[in-house]
């Protein structure tokens, strides 16, 4: 956290982690679409595993699979 603290708030990280948290009542109409929208494109919802909890089995077979695509990509296994 300290790390995400640190950064100069001109960072394209800061900003994202701004759009994501800000509140937009009593500010201008232009102004707060605009923050909808940014907050729209940067929001944390995948929607294969939302409302979802996924079982550290199902997860860790996911990385696997995902880790052996990649390698296979790679030239690295066939």
């Amino acid at each position: 956290m300290a790390l995400f603290e640190s950064l100069n708030e001109e960072t394209k990280m800061s900003r994202i982690m701004y759009y994501r948290k800000v509140n937009t009542s009593g500010l201008p109409k232009e102004k707060r679409a605009f923050l909808n929208e940014m907050k729209k494109l940067y929001q944390l919802t995948d929607s294969s595993v939302v409302g979802k909890k996924m079982t550290l089995e199902v997860r860790n077979r996911k990385w696997i699979e995902y880790v052996r695509t990649r390698q296979v990509e790679a030239g690295m296994v066939r």
